[in-house]
């Protein structure tokens, strides 16, 4: 199947979180799936980090978020709601630390 390709521009987001070793890259994708509203195209891993200079037993994790709309254009601030929701659902649900 394909999807038909949108007249809108699509807006990018990145985040960072810091969560422990245990929390699997899957359960964060789909968290910020289930949070990222119909607006949501698309959620990407572009940077795992592991090092001394994080907490003990954590590891940071950066998403890339394409959010597109199909019938208009989308505002920043509609967008930053989202991705505080995300955020803000990944702390309380995973004990995650923006970065």
């Amino acid at each position: 199947s394909f999807s038909e390709i949108t007249q809108f521009p699509s807006v990018n987001r990145d985040i960072a979180i810091q969560i422990a070793n245990n929390v699997s890259a899957g359960s964060l994708i789909l968290d910020i799936k289930k949070n990222g509203s119909s607006l949501l195209s698309d959620v990407k891993i572009f940077d795992l980090y592991k090092s001394d200079d994080l907490k003990e037993n954590s590891k940071s994790i950066a998403f890339s978020l394409t959010f597109v709309s199909k019938d208009r254009t989308l505002e920043d601030a509609e967008i930053d709601k989202i991705v505080n929701k995300i955020i803000k659902s990944l702390k309380q649900k995973f004990d995650a630390v923006q970065r």
